[in-house]
């Protein structure tokens, strides 16, 4: 028997082309064919995607200019990098494995030939020895898909495990997709506090968790609502970069961004949801309380939510009714915005 079959299952023997011998490994995937992956950067940042073999010109990721795509990125910090960076460490646990599996037949072949040398030789005799065993594959179980994305650019699905906002295979997600990723995790934090037992219910909201986790959403949720307004302004006015230069945190102050909106796409934030807006400038001004002042009620605050009832010096109250109504009417803007004609040819 040739020793290129005594491989273990899971290897197979392509071709040899003098010194370079070509083999195929199989890597296990989970039960939706997904292949695990693990970001250089982070050892949390682990995903999975379909990856084609070697020769399939189709592969996911962009292309390397050889017609195999091999370049990858991280969904949640957006690293760019090849694939086998990667790679985890059961990845290549599997991989030394077969590398010295192949080695020991390869000396053993070697040994066979020298033996054969001898074998002729009067002056010697040899004894030959018996082929070595064949190494086992390291074998492991891939974590399920738990969650999957599919990237509105180029169609790529994959499996997530936390915050996505990157395409692992074009590195582009849209704006709306960004946005609507970040709210999505807000409502789920929220929906899972519903499944916690009644005792360890009890015990988080008496230490202030669930106060923390409200309060959270708010501030998220605004700065999502920031980062997608930039976003789609930056993608329909040609010389966005110029326009913000000297406008700082102009996407912050809602009624700011909504005069440069009609100014450069003749679409006013305000008019494109007369019920949402009001409430989404109390929720900016609550924000900013959050961030800036611990929550404790200032001159600002008041001057910015005038029917307040609340009283300079208090804290203010921030609770799941609360940070609902923040993910409601942001995600209403949103959606307006991105229902509104584009009208980037707009005198600027």
């Amino acid at each position: 028997m040739q020793w290129e079959k005594r491989v273990p299952s899971g290897m197979r023997y392509v071709s040899r082309a003098g010194d370079v011998i070509t083999w195929s490994l199989e890597m296990p995937v989970n039960d939706d064919g997904l292949f695990g992956l693990l970001c250089p950067y982070s050892a949390d940042h682990r995903f999975a995607m379909k990856v084609q073999s070697s020769g399939d010109s189709s592969g996911s990721g962009e292309s390397d200019g050889t017609g195999e795509a091999s370049i990858l990125f991280c969904p949640y910090c957006g690293y760019r990098g090849e694939m086998d960076e990667f790679y985890t460490p059961e990845h290549r646990r599997r991989i030394d494995d077969a590398v010295k599996g192949v080695a020991d037949q390869l000396v053993s072949d070697a040994l066979d030939r020298i033996t054969d040398v001898f074998r002729r030789s009067k002056s010697f005799t040899v004894t030959p020895g018996r082929r070595p065993p064949v190494r086992p594959l390291y074998s492991y179980t891939p974590e399920p898909t738990r969650r999957s994305m599919t990237c509105g650019t180029c169609d790529e699905t994959y499996a997530v495990f936390g915050i996505a906002l990157y395409c692992v295979s074009c590195g582009q997600l849209s704006p709306a997709e960004c946005f609507t990723e970040t709210l999505d995790v807000q409502r789920r934090v929220m929906s899972h506090l519903d499944d916690l037992p009644a005792d360890i219910r009890a015990q988080m909201e008496a230490n202030g968790v669930f106060t923390k986790i409200y309060e959270d959403s708010v501030k998220n949720t605004f700065g999502a609502l920031e980062v997608f307004l930039g976003q789609v302004f930056r993608s329909r006015v040609t010389n966005a970069d110029h326009v913000l230069r000297r406008e700082g945190n102009i996407f912050q102050r809602l009624r700011h961004a909504s005069g440069l909106y009609e100014r450069h796409l003749g679409v006013s934030l305000e008019g494109l949801d007369d019920q949402a807006w009001p409430a989404l400038l109390d929720t900016a001004a609550l924000r900013h309380l959050l961030t800036h002042a611990n929550g404790i009620v200032d001159e600002q605050y008041l001057k910015a939510v005038p029917v307040s009832r609340l009283q300079l010096g208090q804290r203010v109250h921030v609770g799941r009714a609360e940070a609902e109504s923040a993910l409601n009417v942001a995600t209403s803007l949103a959606q307006a915005l991105l229902a509104a004609p584009d009208s980037s040819t707009a005198p600027v």
